[in-house]
């Protein structure tokens, strides 16, 4: 199918948004390209609750969520194609006709053809592309800012008198109704100059407006009696701007009108109104408008007219033939198309044509120097940040979002579920309780708007060189080193040289985009952990159970463009029509491979590495279902805290220099990798590698070559390495693990060496305590000591056959869940043993088996929105049967496997409509995994299920079926359902294929 535009809208403000509702009425598709995660920012991403009626002086309330999803789903229902978290980087030209534009985004380059484009930025950014000159600080501006409080009084007067100290115009604050009992929207306006020079001019505007509203709402609790109990609830990302003329001023200030269309950038007199007056370039169009403070509904109308005719005109002078592009121009900057290395963008799921484009980032103009740069001011990139600037440095900070903090702020998850808690990071707590009084009245380290203010005034005075809203899209590098990156905001592309680049972007996208290695999710499958986009609950909770936005959205495949827009259309559907976050927070991502790989081998073992640089203290978390087998047997520990050791050099990419990163992508296999990704220990994470880069940069040396036992002594002063991170065991400590120790010992014994192992399996089998003897067959069998596999496939029988199946892992008797738990633990010990001798114990478990009732959850809002909890009661026994039997590969073992692909609870899983509901993830996983062990059974049921799943929407379920598909059949028909069943017609009889690929969980590196 091709995935083409006839138009490219650029802004996904209430302009692009009224030019593409136009454009589909006249039968056109659009993509519209925005930097934020949602739609309607004027209003949306500035807090603005309301409109005006008409022309009236009344207020209708126009709640942030339920309009952030109204105008997605328009845009969906018409066809267009929104494309967050992408701004415009250069003008793609064929002579002077526009051929569409470059975007940029963690992806990196990609040209996007059109045969029109449409500009619906405030500033106007394709000027800037085109080379003209725009303004980048110096300009007098009036910032309008909007909080909200709660528990405020009885009475409030609609305008509220402030002390002059705080510079607001009119020495007052607007206040209206909140859309939640006893709230309130406080507004303020103030001008100020912006510092010459800079490209962030609105983003340090906006943070100046975050602190003045913080010293605002601390005034109103002391001065004013109704809000004496309230406590200020948030703070939107960014703050309404507009360019002041010299001759304004506060005495005869005008009003500032709710919807402002300028006239230089239109051109009316030649009857073809839109057309840029920049030049006379063919195809480029614009509607440059500015949403004012006195929006009213009466403007939006007269926007959608706007909109309609200039579509209209567009609609007459489009080409009918896409051009193809002679050069790119990026600002001052122009490039020819010859000299860029273009490449097809690899992502079926995309509903656009893009190109992937490389550059030779030397060629661009606009750029600076900085002696570290951060990538990604989330938990760990804001602590990263801060040990520099604590040290002296002065890092360029890039974050994507409009406010910093990542998961822990803009992604509203706040608190805290485990983690080493000390050091640091009781260092910032201790500041955010500080402020959260001063804005509450409560000392709570985890109020979202206290964490926010805590980053503002941590950023103060290096505001210049952070650059929020800023989208990284390359890096610089020369022979093996990164050099810096590439970064495009609202001005266009630019590049920052740097000595030393942290990635903390929780992605691994500087590593990605370096041509670093990684890996993605379960090493076999692709498979991740669930993500979430939380949203604001507006009734009264008792506890965060009682919420229903903390959600699990599905497994998203980040690492695939179309998988995160996808995540961001289902993150609207259901959420807060209140407000929600504009963060698509992933517990999974990229995880570098690096010069030293953190398992959880080394994790139960108590492994100290000499560099060891951080820790974790938290209990096995997983969102999902871990990849080793350990997690599969039931014997992680779920309550018990593990303690890991990180060594530096986990935050080291193998065989590349100037680069480290930090935050979840560090270099971990994926089941260590979910214990380390905690608020508090992110948070020590970025500080630690913070400090070494202030190292590195300070005695001008490489990543590689600081001083590591420095390093370590001043991690030890911060409390950042406790005592017992370098503790290493003594031999008496190493020979502790033992069978009834509990689960934590039984996992060291079983990560340990054979050798160790062995004895004490022997011996235990000798016991006369039955708990202590199935334990040591546990131990030997998972050394595949024959006898001891025996004594488990006997056991497994008797059990089978004593009507153990029955036992349920949710059961709240004890024994019986210790018998399902047992049971799973034996079928999974002999699949990986995979002897022919067992496949008769295998072929009578499936025989019995089934899904042991409905799909089930906990009866809590909150747990009702998690999927990953949405499982049939023996969901782990048909995971590790289906797995069992791919190995063995029998087809007397297909009559059961077929029976329960045919159980209701079991089937029909399939997802296809992909910005509609979709199934739950594992569900259609365990779906998915006895299909494919039916398939290589030879098993023609198997065969359909897995042909069904190439067109499910899940880019992963789509991509593990057609792998298992061409790795079956030595063909490749990719995702063409059809050639593939005129295959399977063909074929009379099918072969057996066991997977004989790793069994992961079993090697050095689970």
């Amino acid at each position: 199918m091709v995935k083409t535009v006839d138009i490219v809208v650029l802004g996904g403000g209430l302009a692009g948004c009224a030019v593409a509702r136009s454009a589909a009425a006249q039968g056109l598709k659009a993509a519209i390209v925005e930097r934020r995660a949602s739609l309607g920012h004027e209003l949306t991403a500035t807090g603005r609750a309301w409109i005006r009626n008409g022309t009236s002086e009344s207020l209708l309330p126009l709640p942030g969520g339920s309009l952030k999803k109204r105008l997605l789903q328009e845009l969906l229902d018409d066809g267009n194609v929104p494309l967050f978290c992408a701004a415009p980087a250069a003008v793609a030209m064929r002579e002077d006709v526009v051929a569409g534009v470059v975007i940029g985004n963690k992806y990196g380059l990609q040209w996007l053809p059109a045969r029109a484009v449409i500009d619906t930025t405030p500033g106007g950014a394709f000027a800037g592309l085109l080379g003209h000159a725009r303004k980048s600080g110096g300009e007098t501006v009036e910032v309008a800012y909007v909080l909200e409080m709660e528990g405020v009084g009885y009475y409030y007067e609609p305008v509220q008198r402030v002390p002059a100290s705080f510079g607001f115009l009119r020495d007052e604050a607007i206040l209206r109704d909140g859309l939640r009992n006893r709230t309130l929207l406080a507004e303020f306006a103030f001008t100020m100059t912006l510092p010459p020079g800079i490209r962030n001019g609105k983003a340090v505007a906006a943070s100046v407006a975050k602190r003045r509203a913080g010293e605002l709402a601390e005034w109103l609790r002391g001065n004013v009696e109704a809000f004496a109990d309230a406590r200020l609830i948030h703070l939107p990302p960014e703050a309404l701007i507009r360019s002041r003329e010299p001759e304004e001023t506060e005495a005869g200030e005008p009003a500032w009108p709710g919807l402002l269309i300028p006239q230089n950038g239109m051109t009316e007199e030649n009857g073809s109104e839109g057309r840029s007056k920049q030049s006379a370039y063919a195809g480029l169009y614009a509607l440059p408008v500015s949403i004012g403070r006195e929006l009213s509904t009466r403007d939006l109308e007269r926007l959608s007219e706007r909109a309609d005719r200039l579509i209209e005109t567009v609609f007459r002078e489009l080409p009918e033939a896409q051009p193809e592009p002679t050069e790119y121009r990026f600002g001052e900057s122009t490039i020819a198309a010859a000299d860029c290395l273009s490449s097809p963008f690899e992502d079926r799921g995309m509903d656009v044509a893009l190109t992937r484009l490389s550059i030779d980032g030397a060629a661009i103009f606009d750029r600076m120097t900085a002696p570290a740069l951060v990538a990604g001011l989330g938990t760990s990139g804001m602590m990263a940040a801060r040990a520099l600037i604590e040290q002296g440095e002065k890092p360029v900070m890039l974050e994507s979002n409009s406010e910093p903090g990542g998961t822990s702020v803009v992604g509203q998850v706040h608190g805290y579920w485990n983690g080493y808690r000390d050091g640091i990071n009781a260092v910032r707590d201790k500041q955010v309780k500080e402020i959260a009084r001063r804005i509450s009245g409560k000392g709570n380290a985890t109020d979202g708007v206290a964490a926010v203010l805590y980053q503002q005034e941590l950023l103060r005075e290096h505001a210049e060189r952070c650059f929020t809203g800023t989208l990284l899209c390359g890096t610089l590098t020369k022979g093996n080193r990164v050099t810096g990156a590439l970064a495009v905001d609202e001005l266009g592309l630019f590049a920052i040289d740097a000595e030393v680049t942290i990635d903390a972007t929780g992605d691994a996208d500087v590593a990605y985009l370096a041509g670093c290695e990684y890996e993605f999710g379960d090493p076999r499958d692709g498979v991740t952990q669930s993500s979430s986009q939380w949203g604001e609950e507006h009734w009264d909770i008792r506890t965060f159970k009682d919420s229903r936005y903390l959600s699990d959205i599905d497994v998203i495949y980040q690492d695939r463009y179309s998988e995160l827009l996808r995540g961001i259309a289902l993150a609207h559907r259901n959420n807060s029509d209140y407000r929600f976050s504009d963060m698509l927070t992933v517990r999974e991502s990229r995880r570098i491979k690096g010069e030293y790989v953190l398992t959880m081998k080394d994790i139960y073992t108590s492994s100290v590495p000499d560099d060891c640089v951080g820790v974790t203290l938290t209990p096995f978390d997983n969102h999902g279902i871990g990849s080793g087998y350990f997690a599969q047997m039931g014997l992680n520990a779920v309550h018990e805290k593990n303690k890991a050791r990180i060594p530096y050099r986990a935050y080291i990419p193998k065989r590349r220099e100037g680069l480290l990163v930090t935050g979840k992508s560090f270099s971990a296999t994926r089941d260590a990798a979910c214990i380390c990704r905690m608020n508090a220990d992110l948070r020590h994470a970025g500080y630690t590698v913070g400090l070494a880069a202030a190292m590195a940069c300070g005695n001008g040396v490489g990543v590689r070559e600081i001083d590591v036992a420095a390093l370590q002594s001043r991690l030890r002063e911060l409390g950042i390495l406790p005592e017992w991170a370098l503790a290493k065991s003594t031999e008496d400590d190493a020979d502790a693990p033992n069978i009834a120790g509990g689960r934590y010992d039984f996992l060291r014994l079983l990560s340990g060496p054979k050798e160790t192992a062995l004895p004490r399996g022997r011996e235990a089998v000798r016991s006369a305590d039955e708990k202590t003897r199935s334990g040591g067959f546990t131990v030997l069998a998972w050394h595949e000591e024959p006898d001891a596999l025996d004594a488990v496939a006997a056991r497994l029988e008797s059990a089978i056959r004593a009507g153990g199946l029955a036992a349920s892992p949710l059961s709240e008797d004890a024994e019986e869940k210790e018998l399902a738990h047992t049971i799973n633990r034996d079928i999974a010990l002999l699949g990986k043993a995979a002897r022919r001798a067992d496949a008769n114990t295998i072929r009578l478990a499936l025989e019995r088996s089934s899904a042991g009732g409905s799909v089930q959850y906990l009866p809590t809002a909150y747990h009702r929105s998690r999927i990953d909890g949405w499982r049939v009661p023996h969901y782990m026994r048909l995971m590790t049967l289906a797995q069992a039997c791919e190995r063995l590969a029998d087809p007397a073992l297909l009559p059961g496997l077929e029976r329960l692909l045919e159980e209701r609870e079991l089937s029909g899983y399939i997802s296809d409509t992909k910005h509609g509901a979709v199934k739950p993830f594992f569900c259609s996983y365990l779906e998915l995994s006895l299909a494919r062990a039916s398939a290589r059974c030879a098993g023609r049921a198997g065969m359909e299920r897995l042909i069904g799943y190439l067109g499910d929407v899940r880019y992963v379920l789509g991509d593990i079926a057609r792998r298992e598909l061409t790795d079956m059949t030595g063909c490749d028909f990719g995702f063409d359902r059809e050639r593939w069943r005129g295959w399977l017609r063909e074929q009379s009889m099918l072969t057996a294929v066991p997977y004989e690929g790793p069994v992961t969980g079993y090697t050095e590196v689970h």
